[in-house]
């Protein structure tokens, strides 16, 4: 739905519960769409998978995204103890919970399509978000609550055991960018990092080009058509389709001074995923259709975020820092917006390795093997000059001032205060982060 232009933007979910469990989707509409439009658009899809009218290698393609999904959960304390909390709180054996994706393996298509169409009838419900003030909501009594004495004093046997443990105290281990990254040169001469992942068998490949919005106001619309463009090769869904298949996925994003263009994925994929990668910054097919979608969507999320207090807010930051002309303003407006034309738009995308850029790699191969892959992929020596960046003046605050957006009819009144102080200083970073903490944090 989302490769097709057809919502705004869409998201799948469950939530395992010890009783009951919920299968939830989000739906944005696009502009003029209604949200009983966007509920018959996933409602359809589901009838598909109904009637197996999907790709008998979609099902192997899910496990194992699936499967990258929890690896990379993983990678931290809090996903490693949420894990296990949810396996204590669904009395599952620690040994399901490793052996998940195995057994998920072994589904067929056949059972998954008998079980979605045993347990996705008309039973759910639809909630709608829209503008203006609800009229008919439905009040309900604040139930009584009964207070529950708590046995402040006793303590169990297993509560005692651990009280009884004793643990080192942490020492900070403290990264040498010399020892711990590895920096050289691909065969063309690009900027090489390499970092090793001891962890798990994922990788991570990043290309940095310090170019951005302040430099092309263009170029974030760019990036943003990228994923939905098809090849000399493939269709846009085949590309997807394929990216799936290998259990890899490519994100791009272009910030104010900086674009980064990020492939992730299994370590097994990363020589296949890494070719593909190349072919469709390479290969980019110019669709002034799709532009055309992308630009509807650009203009509806804008119309959205004039209704968003936390967008407004923003701007008015931006606003008392830089004064009109601030990195927040620095935008196509809607006529240059429509006036852009989906080949020149791909053309920036073809050209965007052909400025200086640096190349990253994390994961598990050797620095040399990494280093190999690349070189024979990535040939583009990336030797142009990025184009002189449009400047932001930061403005004095001599002297007060004060300014206000009136936002419709909200009941609070949201106050911020903003200073010019002096440059950055890293002596005092330590100072400042513990007194932002003490007054602005947990404290």
């Amino acid at each position: 739905l989302i490769q097709k232009q057809k919502v705004l933007g869409i998201n799948a979910s469950v939530s395992a519960f010890h009783d009951y469990s919920v299968f939830q989707v989000d739906g944005k509409c696009r502009e003029g769409q209604t949200p009983e439009q966007v509920r018959d658009l996933f409602t359809a899809e589901m009838e598909k998978v109904k009637k197996g009218d999907f790709p008998d290698w979609l099902v192997d393609a899910a496990v194992k995204y699936l499967k990258l999904q929890d690896i990379k959960k993983v990678e931290s304390n809090q996903g490693r103890a949420f894990t296990m909390l949810d396996a204590f709180i669904t009395e599952q054996k620690w040994a399901e919970i490793n052996t998940k994706y195995d057994r998920m393996s072994k589904i067929t298509k056949k059972e998954l399509v008998d079980f979605v169409s045993k347990n996705f009838g008309g039973n759910y419900v639809a909630i709608f978000k829209r503008q203006g003030e609800a009229k008919d909501i439905a009040k309900v009594d604040k139930p009584k609550i009964t207070p529950i004495p708590l046995n402040k004093t006793d303590k169990s046997s297993f509560k005692a055991e651990f009280d009884e443990l004793k643990s080192a105290q942490l020492e900070p281990k403290f990264i040498d960018f010399k020892t711990d990254m590895k920096t050289g040169k691909l065969k063309n001469g690009v900027a090489f990092d390499y970092i090793k992942n001891p962890d798990n068998p994922t990788f991570q490949l990043y290309y940095t080009v310090d170019m951005g919005s302040a430099n092309d106001k263009v170029l974030p619309i760019a990036i943003k058509l990228l994923p939905y463009l098809g090849t000399s090769k493939y269709t846009p869904e085949q590309l997807q389709q394929e990216m799936f298949k290998l259990g890899v996925s490519f994100d791009v994003f272009a910030g104010e001074d900086r674009t980064y263009v990020m492939l992730r994925g299994l370590e097994e994929s990363f020589e296949k995923g890494t070719d593909l990668f190349e072919h469709i910054l390479a290969n980019a097919k110019p669709d002034q259709k799709v532009l055309e979608g992308v630009i509807d969507d650009i203009l509806k999320e804008r119309d959205d975020a004039a209704k968003d207090k936390t967008q407004l807010r923003r701007a008015l930051n931006a606003y008392g820092k830089f004064g009109p002309k601030s990195p927040f303003t620095n935008v196509l407006n809607t006529k240059e917006l429509k006036a852009l034309k989906a080949k020149d738009l791909t053309q920036k995308i073809k050209e965007l390795t052909s400025f200086k850029h640096n190349v990253f790699y994390y994961g598990t191969k050797t620095e040399p093997a990494a280093n190999a892959i690349l070189s024979k992929n990535h040939t583009a020596e990336g030797k142009k000059a990025v184009p002189k960046a449009t400047e932001f003046t930061q403005q004095p605050t001599d002297q007060p001032q004060v300014f206000v957006v009136n936002f419709a009819d909200m009941p609070q009144a949201e106050v911020a205060m903003i200073a010019k102080d002096g440059k950055f200083d890293p002596k005092v970073a330590a100072e400042a982060a513990l007194y932002n903490e003490y007054f602005g944090g947990d404290m």
